[in-house]
């Protein structure tokens, strides 16, 4: 087994990047004496030494096209871009770092691992990897394993969505009815809603940073479950715009080719204008922000725009984004930020306010929901109707919460998204600052803030019980557990070649003897990679590629391991943490037979699993069974 070492050349298409807090300080220490100087030299030597508590809270990692971009600026500009601040770290950041293991609480709604039902819509971890690490990233969790949150199984979450639809369509026949009020169907007793699942966010992570085929895989799952609406939460149009190149328009063109009625929108993440924009500076060198200037569009961005405008038809592209202290909290960021986004044809959806995360008190500094509020207002001014849509938005675990204005020293929050099943009646809610203790301040809708400062009308509506849809989510979650989980023993050994530094290999003999061992486990037992998650999430960061698989000797593959990607095809290689055996690369020669395969497949009956993939920009097959189509493409030697 030969493994290539990407530990210190991962993050874009094809590998390149910079991770771990020693490799980017060195990177930018080489950087010429005439751009400003980000770190000074004491903050250089703080970093060093405390890399591991940095490490720690959030790993470094920071694509190469998004630092070519930010280290681009003015010749004159005194200051380094300020979006270096959204990926390169801070020592404050590790000063105190109280924080929530699960901000808003994900895991009280979420009944199969890895998939969120918290609203009419679901949201599903489909990847636990991104191009480049915010330092701000609410996930956190996700990336450290401390609420073991995982990747979500897409296969279950199909048979999920159908099960609820099911179950709502029964209960709509058997005990529902008009209500008149809301114009909604209500279950009788409890008078809760009844909606179908139509809706599902592919977050992680990033699912961009997924191969075409596993990405497109999962959109026909959930075609195939009855969703009528994806969107993919990304940043790589910034972080790597590349990853948007013409198979990934090829891919996304033969879904829709079959699947015309789905909607997909791109949910970008774009915390500063700058990330979009070229930065520019006044005679004096200081950046400015002005809407009546003159700015260029990122040159590598452009392409990506394009694409997605000419199908925007039924592809969209909204963007959202938190308030960070330091990176976009004043009011002329903010403004910019809006005018471009909607100059770009990017819905301006909602301004989050900055989440209990670990660390969140460097983030958030002095930025009360009050002053956060008053920012955004204050982007508005000089922005015409179509231009500022933001909103301020606090995502708790009672739901999303508008902050709609400010009355008598109250702030007062309207419900914008009603949990699901949620009975209306009055959305208003009042915090009241005068109840605040001394030493409180309103950053966040906490458990000191609801019984202190809320009225009394407002905890009774946010103590709400959803308890019927809550046990229909129950009933459809049970019936995914009954899928057979099946975990193959392995025994003997295997030896791994690692490719090092200056392609120098490496042997290690391993002795297989436990049935969950995994590649990753073993390289990080053997310091080859760092298993930052340590080995409770599956994903590619942690491995790089893998060129030859031995056989009869590792369990079997999961389905996405099985494949069969545009990364694959050009390299001739394989990625993943548990790359195992009767995995191997097809030839060119295969296609005929392929295709004659895949047609006598696809006249088999029973099974709604459909696939769909490209390879080298042409259409192998349209529509195929799942499990038929796996023999066929990883059929042993």
């Amino acid at each position: 087994m030969n493994v290539s070492n990407k530990l210190y050349s991962r993050g874009g298409k094809s590998g390149e990047g910079y991770v771990g807090i020693k490799e980017v300080l060195n990177l930018l220490s080489s950087i010429n004496d005439h751009y400003p100087h980000f770190y000074t030299a004491e903050e250089h030597a703080l970093l060093f030494q405390n890399a591991d508590n940095i490490q720690q809270r959030m790993r470094v990692k920071v694509s190469a096209a998004y630092l070519k971009h930010a280290l681009n600026i003015p010749t004159n500009a005194k200051h380094p871009n300020p979006i270096l601040k959204v990926v390169m770290p801070k020592i404050d950041e590790i000063n105190d770092i109280v924080g929530e293991n699960d901000p808003s609480n994900q895991n009280r709604f979420s009944f199969v691992p890895g998939l969120l039902h918290k609203y009419e819509m679901l949201l599903a971890y489909v990847s636990i990897n991104c191009s480049s690490h915010c330092r701000y990233c609410y996930r956190l969790d996700l990336f450290s394993g401390i609420s073991s949150k995982e990747k979500a199984n897409m296969l279950q979450v199909a048979s999920y969505i159908k099960t609820f639809n099911n179950l709502i369509d029964k209960v709509k026949q058997e005990d529902s009815c008009w209500d008149e009020k809301t114009r909604v169907w209500v279950h009788k007793k409890s008078g809760e809603s009844l909606f179908h699942i139509r809706e599902i966010l592919f977050s992680g992570g990033d699912p961009m940073n997924l191969p075409n085929s596993t990405l497109i895989r999962y959109m026909v799952l959930m075609a195939e479950a009855g969703i009528k609406t994806i969107r993919i939460g990304t940043k790589e149009l910034v972080f790597n715009p590349d990853r948007f190149d013409n198979d990934f328009w090829n891919a996304l063109d033969l879904f829709h080719k079959y699947y015309n009625d789905i909607r997909i929108e791109f949910v970008g993440h774009y915390v500063h204008p700058y990330e979009l924009i070229d930065p520019k500076t006044n005679a004096q060198g200081e950046y400015e922000y002005d809407i009546h200037a003159e700015y260029h569009v990122r040159d590598n961005i452009k392409h990506v725009l394009n694409a997605m405008n000419e199908r925007r038809t039924w592809i969209g592209h909204i963007n959202q984004f938190p308030i960070i202290s330091g990176i976009n909290d004043s009011p002329d960021i903010l403004r910019l930020l809006m005018y471009w986004t909607n100059r770009l044809s990017i819905t301006m959806h909602n301004i989050y306010a900055c989440r209990e995360i670990f660390g969140h008190k460097y983030f958030r500094k002095e930025n009360t929901i009050e002053v956060q509020y008053k920012l955004v207002e204050q982007a508005k001014i000089g922005l015409s109707g179509i231009e500022n849509h933001g909103r301020l938005i606090m995502s708790t675990e009672y739901g999303k919460m508008e902050v709609i204005g400010f009355e008598k020293n109250s702030v007062l929050l309207r419900i914008n998204r009603f949990m699901h099943g949620k009975k209306y009646n009055n959305s208003l809610i009042k915090v009241d600052l005068n109840r605040l203790k001394p030493e409180q301040k309103f950053f966040w809708l906490t458990n000191d803030i609801i019984q202190t400062a809320l009225t009394p009308e407002s905890r009774i509506l946010l103590n709400e019980d959803y308890s019927f849809n809550k046990e229909l989510k129950k009933m459809a979650a049970a019936h995914v557990s009954k899928t057979k989980k099946t975990f193959c023993k392995m025994n003997g050994q295997v030896t791994i070649e690692v490719i090092g530094e200056n392609s120098v290999p490496h042997k290690i003999n391993v002795n297989l003897n436990g049935s969950k061992m995994t590649l990753a486990t073993v390289l990080a037992e053997h310091g080859i990679v760092e298993a930052a998650c340590q080995e409770k999430l599956s994903c590619c960061t942690c491995v790089g590629t893998v060129e030859t698989i031995p056989v009869d000797v590792l369990s079997p593959p999961t389905e996405d391991e099985m494949d069969i990607t545009d990364t694959v095809i050009k390299s001739f290689s394989l990625e993943g943490t548990q790359l195992q055996q009767k995995v191997r690369v097809l030839n060119d020669s295969f296609d005929k037979q392929l295709s004659s395969n895949i047609q006598t497949l696809a006249k088999q009956e029973n099974t709604d699993l459909f696939i769909l993939s490209m390879r080298q920009g042409q259409e192998i097959f349209a529509r195929c069974y799942l499990q038929q189509t796996i023999t066929v493409l990883m059929a042993t030697s």
